[in-house]
């Protein structure tokens, strides 16, 4: 059997990564706002997103969980090549400092590191790969709807329903909407009624094809 193939990179690693990076603390800062990822890198069992993410946040004192559903020796072997990170491909959850998902899988937050009173930066980064997040009418301006789907995404597996999810709380003017599809029911079980008590909690990044959108801990999250 040949060997799993290495693809190459970020083509500018550190250019390539501070825009990625500046991306991802602006959709923290913004819950809810769906943008597009500068550099997305392709690699077979992932979304280019969800790997451009990866080589951008993850460095050799990272450790990394990995859902079942992408413990595959090409994905393996390139994060370890690029990365250099501490895979814990089949550690606890609790272990990893971040955690690459499969939202239409179950999801049991409470197997994650929430940080704790004294040290809640001390917690898991949840990256969760969906099928499609759009933004939808927003409850306090009246803006028309706007899809966010990728161009040529086709929907895979989806045997969930679109959900939307009405947000408010820090970096939102009063309330906004989101659509997301691929999303298990467990999921918004959770994020509707968080088993952390603030400021403990999971911070999470919700990726597509070439988009993320991210709700922080802080977030209050409803299912309109």
């Amino acid at each position: 059997m040949a060997p799993a193939q290495l693809i190459a990179g970020l083509s500018s690693p550190v250019f390539d990564s501070q825009q990625n990076f500046r991306v991802l603390m602006d959709a923290m800062a913004r819950p809810g706002t769906i943008a597009s990822l500068p550099h997305c890198v392709p690699l077979d069992g992932m979304h280019p997103a969800s790997f451009g993410v990866l080589l951008t946040l993850l460095d050799a004192k990272s450790s990394l969980y990995l859902a079942e559903s992408f413990r595959h020796e090409t994905i393996m072997r390139n994060i370890a090549f690029h990365c250099q990170c501490n895979t814990q491909y089949h550690s606890l959850p609790a272990q990893a400092e971040f955690a690459l998902l499969d939202g239409h899988q179950p999801f049991n937050g409470l197997l994650f590191n929430g940080g704790t009173n004294e040290n809640p930066h001390h917690s898991t980064t949840l990256l969760i790969e969906v099928e499609q997040l759009e933004d939808t009418l927003a409850a306090n301006d009246g803006q028309t709807t706007v899809s966010s789907q990728d161009a040529g995404q086709e929907i895979k597996r989806g045997a969930e329903h679109p959900v939307t999810l009405l947000l408010s709380g820090p970096g939102i003017a009063t309330e906004t909407r989101v659509r997301v599809t691929g999303l298990h029911p467990s999921a918004l079980d959770y994020l509707t009624n968080r088993q952390h008590v603030f400021p403990a909690g999971l911070d999470m990044v919700f990726i597509t094809r070439n988009k993320v959108m991210a709700l922080p801990r802080t977030a209050q999250v409803k299912e309109a």
